[in-house]
């Protein structure tokens, strides 16, 4: 038998919202998600939050939110166990059946984040109007602080935009002590 190859995601994201069909990978890695959650829950393994990414495609299908909330109770799956991670570009669409949807994940008590904030054309008042809690800077951000004052500054103001919005904040790429220490500095 042939090992399974895995595929990157950037190799069939861009063919599986062209072909239509993310909406129905969304909903199955949602499901799949649940299933994780509830085995480590009854194993006794203390693991956080599963967080799952959401498509444009996912969030203008209502059968998607719908799902998750027939499979969280199916499998009795708490909503703190999940979270929910849209692109900055999704968020930013305004679209009316995205709005919808957030509302409903954020009802359903799942924690919402907003991914690679600070790399695409965000609006503030886009952050304010959704019920996002958390935000995830870019690693572009993060991997020359804070040797690169540029890179330093967009830190302090996301984080003092965050601050000020109350939401937490998810630094993506830290490699390095001196990047944790300004982070928790800053």
């Amino acid at each position: 038998r042939t090992p399974e190859k895995l595929m990157a995601a950037e190799h069939f994201i861009g063919f599986a919202g062209d072909a239509g069909v993310l909406a129905a990978i969304d909903a199955w890695v949602l499901r799949n998600a649940c299933r994780q959650a509830r085995e480590w829950s009854e194993a006794g393994v203390p693991f956080g939050r599963i967080a799952c990414n959401l498509s444009a495609q996912g969030l203008a299908d209502p059968r998607v939110t719908e799902q998750l909330e027939a499979d969280m109770a199916d499998l009795g799956v708490a909503p703190e166990w999940l979270e929910i991670e849209v692109s900055e570009a999704v968020l930013m669409q305004e679209m009316i059946a995205t709005r919808i949807a957030l509302d409903k994940i954020a009802d359903l008590g799942i924690a919402l984040t907003v991914e690679d904030f600070g790399t695409g054309y965000s609006s503030v008042n886009g952050l304010k109007r959704f019920p996002v809690r958390r935000l995830k800077m870019d690693r572009e951000f993060i991997k020359d602080i804070p040797w690169k004052e540029d890179d330093v500054q967009i830190c302090r103001a996301i984080l003092a935009l965050a601050d000020s919005l109350r939401l937490e904040v998810v630094a993506v790429g830290v490699e390095q002590q001196e990047q944790e220490v300004f982070l928790h500095h800053a």
